[in-house]
């Protein structure tokens, strides 16, 4: 089976969901707060046991292509984090091919104006947060904080967030191959839609965050490219905050891998973290 093509990653699929997915809370404190009228406009505060006044809040968007996915299986993963003394939120949203970009904007909203509120409680007073997303939710995540006329609108500021890290996240949508999911998505190339649906047509000089972005050079699903224009041009912005890790011969199921193995992006991430 060839590496970098779309069979591969559905084939690597199958193993990547039997190794991360899971119910159990694990050593966690487990919340689940309605954000919006729909069933899926909710988010999951996955909490550690030991807390610490001093970490940042993670926010987290998962992927699965804006099709699939929501926060409860992610319990493996957040035990990743709330080991190591961190909330971890993951928002939920709505789904392609019922709703598209648009939609999922709204969901967005909703999730930093519940925010704007739940992290007023004493125990997050002071706490900064960092954005984390791979493949689809990277691409969300980068939304929240680029797209700034929603994100001020909602009582955040700049300084809020300190960071973000991202695993194959496709930020520049005009890299991406068209197919049925963009084109459900984000609409045409020349649509409104597609454009607010892009990152890379929100950024500008006014948004320093530290970046740690992970991304195979074989990744069969989100191409290199659409990550990799983004950087270049935030890197050209804004010199010295991204770190940008190639990691040659990954697929996009391999990239993700740290969700299930403590292996070195595992590491480096968690290296990463611990700097803030």
């Amino acid at each position: 089976m060839i590496k970098g093509t779309v069979l591969y990653e559905l084939f690597k699929l199958t193993g990547y969901w039997y190794k991360t997915l899971s119910t159990n809370p694990q050593n966690q404190k487990v919340k689940r707060h309605q954000c919006g009228p729909h069933r899926k406009q909710y988010l999951i505060h996955f909490a550690p046991k030991e807390k610490s006044e001093k970490k940042p809040i993670i926010l987290y968007y998962h992927g699965g292509g804006w099709i699939f996915g929501k926060p409860e299986i992610f319990a493996k993963k957040a035990t990743i984090f709330t080991e190591q003394g961190y909330d971890f939120i993951i928002p939920s949203y709505r789904k392609v091919p019922f709703y598209n970009a648009d939609h999922i904007r709204e969901d967005l909203d909703l999730t930093l104006a519940f925010l704007e509120t739940y992290l007023k409680q004493d125990q997050f007073k002071n706490r900064k947060i960092i954005l984390g997303g791979t493949s689809a939710g990277g691409s969300l995540v980068a939304r929240i904080y680029f797209q700034k006329e929603q994100l001020y609108r909602y009582g955040f500021k700049d300084e809020d967030f300190i960071g973000m890290f991202l695993t194959a996240a496709p930020l520049d949508l005009s890299k991406m191959k068209k197919n049925v999911v963009m084109s459900s998505y984000a609409g045409k190339t020349n649509s409104e839609r597609f454009t607010n649906a892009s990152p890379i047509m929100s950024l500008s000089r006014k948004d320093p965050i530290e970046i740690l972005s992970f991304h195979g050079t074989r990744d069969g699903l989100v191409q290199l490219d659409a990550s990799q224009s983004f950087l270049d041009k935030y890197e050209g912005l804004h010199p010295g905050l991204v770190e940008n890790i190639k990691l040659k011969d990954y697929g996009h199921i391999d990239s993700a891998s740290w969700a299930h193995s403590n292996n070195a992006i595992r590491k480096k991430l968690l290296e990463w973290l611990a700097k803030f």
